[in-house]
C-alpha cells in the first residue's frame, strides 16, 4: 500500500519554487510577513487542498458519493446513531451541507432518519446495513490512496508531519475559540467535549471522522 519504513531521495529532494510563487512570497512581505511563515502557510494549504480533492475524486468513484458524505457514514460507523446538528458540528460542516447528504443518503438508503424516542423534536440518524457496506467500500478506496500519497515517506517523516500539523491545528483552534472563530475543518478523527457527549437513542457521537 506504500508508507515504507526506509524512506527514499524521494522526500529529501528539493522543490524549487516558481517564479510566481516567489513574487507572491515578496508581496505578502511587503505587509509584513516573512518569507518562512508564508510558505509555510503555503505549502500546508497546498497540500491539504490536493489531499482533499483526491479524497473527493477517490469516494466518488468508489461509491458515488462526496468524501463529505462518506465521511457522515464513516462517523455513523463510529457511534452508530446521531443527530444533523451534531455531525455538522463533529465534522465541521454547514448544517445545510449536512441536511443536503442526509437527503441523498436517504434516497440511496444508506440512512434512516427517525423522531428520538426520548425527544420528539429530535432527529436521530443511522446507517443502513448497505449504508455500513458503503463505508466500508468508501474506506478501501481511502485506505489506498492515503497509502500511495505518503508512499516514500518513512515512519519518522509521517510521525514528524503529523507531529506539526497536530501542534498546529491545537494551537490554532484554541486562538480561534478564543477569538469567538470556528475553523471549517478538523482531523479525521477528534473527540469531542466531555459533557457533550452521550449515548444512547437520540444521544451524540463520541468521536467524528
Amino acid at each position: 500500500m506504500g508508507g515504507g519504513d526506509g524512506g527514499t531521495d524521494r522526500t529529501k529532494r528539493e522543490f524549487p519554487r516558481s517564479r510566481l510563487e516567489e513574487r507572491a512570497a515578496a508581496w505578502v512581505a511587503e505587509g509584513g510577513l516573512d518569507e518562512a511563515t508564508f510558505f509555510a502557510a503555503y505549502d500546508l494549504n497546498s497540500a491539504g487542498q490536493l489531499l482533499l480533492s483526491a479524497l473527493n475524486q477517490a469516494t466518488q468513484r468508489a461509491i458515488g458519493l462526496t468524501y463529505e458524505a462518506w465521511r457522515i457514514l464513516w462517523l455513523l460507523e463510529l457511534v452508530q446513531s446521531s443527530e444533523p446538528r451534531r455531525l455538522a458540528h463533529t465534522l465541521w460542516l454547514s448544517r445545510p451541507a449536512v441536511t443536503a447528504a442526509l437527503n441523498r443518503l436517504e434516497e440511496l438508503g444508506y440512512i434512516t432518519r427517525q423522531r428520538a424516542a426520548n425527544d420528539r423534536r429530535l432527529v436521530v440518524v443511522e446507517a443502513t446495513a448497505a449504508g455500513r457496506e458503503a463505508a466500508r467500500r468508501g474506506r478501501e478506496a481511502y485506505v489506498q490512496l492515503v497509502g500511495q500519497f505518503f508512499e516514500g515517506f518513512s515512519r519518522e517523516e509521517r510521525t514528524a508531519l503529523s507531529r506539526l500539523a497536530r501542534a498546529f491545528w491545537r494551537l490554532n483552534y484554541e486562538t480561534a475559540r478564543r477569538a469567538g472563530m470556528e475553523p471549517k475543518v478538523r482531523p479525521a478523527v477528534v473527540a469531542l467535549p466531555q459533557e457533550e457527549r452521550t449515548e444512547g437513542t437520540g444521544g451524540g457521537e463520541q468521536a467524528g471522522g
